[in-house]
């Protein structure tokens, strides 16, 4: 398990140097990056008074980081004894930073914990490798790569599936789909740390928005210029890779970046089937059953409702009906869909059953509480049915599905406007008939 998650961490990349606890504490506690990085502010702007015993503290920490005023909440952390800062008052203060896109803030803070005797926890690094996905340096991947490494040597068991998904969100934001795929087709399939919803959103929604910049004649491109000496040096080497993938996004085909999202998804549906397949017979329990949200979905379904736009795509953007099927059961009698290639194991059952709570008498609820169905969702169908002239779906997605959630979903206005736009052109369609 733990060997899989960290072979994760160096795919694709032909210069990484994999982490001791001597070569990390040696990067976390005293090379040269530490001296360069701002000391954390010791006076604050408010007068908070420090509480009496680490829970509080955290308490008070996640309040005032929640307020957006990180300095003060890493002020409040610095002045307090050490018997009553915490791991979690300081991974407060990291994720603070983190979220700001202060990287360099969050690694001092990272660094003043470990000074102070305080061993970083499995949310420690998820936070640190969180921050360098909002960080803008050029150098965010490195540095990404170096934390994640340095976990099988920190934390008994190794990385876990949290820590791969923060990974693949660094990759992700930064544009580097060459580690980003590397690492997510050596991901586990079975065990506690196998994948779970959040990987498959994570790869999809990359794809996604790739495609929307394709089809829009736009480019993506990776985030950088964070104005740090290691930035400055990788300059030049970072403005040449930009270049490479600003050329690789305008001459893909639209068609296959398409066919990546079907693919993931397919993964992910296929993987949701074999779990719940397998745990009804007793067999890798200890490999977690996969849950369904709206958020996936949605991310799907847009993906397919702006490829359908253009005619010459249409037939592509017409797989999202299968998704629809396949996600929330058979918009018509007769089911037999498939994607791409890849047929989806036991697609006559809808992954709401596969994937939602036990006690969610109308599948309502996702196993992580999330919803499966929102107004999004619903906009996003009736538009897909619109788009490709298929009225009488629409109305047959909207019977179904409103009877399906109804506990737990009431139609937006949008939702009914969208509908009842529907119906009126299917009701003009018949006089003209």
């Amino acid at each position: 398990m733990a060997t899989s998650l960290r072979l994760a961490a160096t795919a694709g990349s032909t210069s990484r140097i994999i982490a001791t606890k001597s070569t990390f504490r040696q990067f976390s506690t005293s090379s040269r990056r530490t001296m360069a990085l701002p000391k954390l502010p010791k006076d604050m702007t408010v007068n908070y008074t420090t509480p009496k015993d680490p829970y509080l503290l955290s308490e008070k920490v996640k309040h005032i980081v929640g307020k957006g005023e990180v300095d003060n909440a890493a002020a409040l952390v610095l002045k307090s004894p050490i018997r009553i800062q915490s791991q979690a008052s300081w991974n407060q203060v990291i994720e603070g930073y983190g979220r700001q896109g202060k990287f360099r803030r969050a690694w001092r803070a990272f660094i003043e914990m470990k000074r102070r005797g305080f061993n970083p926890n499995s949310h420690t690094f998820t936070v640190l490798l969180d921050a360098c996905s909002y960080s803008r340096s050029s150098s965010a991947v490195d540095t990404a790569q170096e934390v994640y490494s340095s976990i099988d040597q920190s934390l008994e068991g190794g990385p876990q599936i949290t820590h791969a998904n923060s990974l693949l969100k660094v990759y992700s934001v930064h544009d580097n789909l060459e580690l980003m795929e590397s690492t997510y087709k050596r991901l586990p399939r079975h065990g506690p740390a196998a994948t779970d919803l959040y990987t498959y959103t994570i790869m999809i929604d990359t794809y996604r928005r790739r495609l929307l910049a394709q089809l829009k004649g736009a480019t993506v491109r990776p985030k950088g210029g964070e104005r740090d000496s290691a930035a400055r040096g990788r300059q030049a080497m970072q403005q040449s890779v930009s270049e490479a993938i600003t050329r690789t996004t305008q001459e893909a085909s639209p068609v296959a970046m398409f066919e990546r999202v079907l693919e993931v998804w397919s993964d992910y549906a296929n993987d949701a089937h074999r779990r719940f397949k397998l745990h009804s017979l007793g067999k890798e329990t200890d490999t977690p059953l996969l849950a369904l949200d709206a958020k996936i979905v949605n991310s799907i379904l847009v993906a397919c409702e702006a490829i359908i736009r253009p005619p010459k795509y249409r037939s592509l953007g017409r797989k999202g009906f299968a998704v629809i099927e396949q996600a929330y059961g058979p918009l018509r009698p007769a089911y037999s869909r498939s994607l791409g290639d890849s047929t989806v194991a036991n697609a006559t059952v809808p992954l709401t059953v596969v994937t939602v709570t036990k006690d969610s008498s109308y599948m309502g609820k996702s196993r992580t509480g999330e919803k499966v169905f929102d107004d999004r969702t619903m906009d996003l169908v009736l538009a897909l049915c619109k788009h490709d002239d298929k009225l009488i779906r629409g109305m047959r997605a909207w019977d179904l599905l409103t009877r399906t959630f109804g506990p737990d979903y009431v139609p937006s206005v949008g939702n009914y406007s969208v509908y009842l736009g529907l119906l009126a052109q299917c009701i003009a369609k018949e006089k003209r008939a």
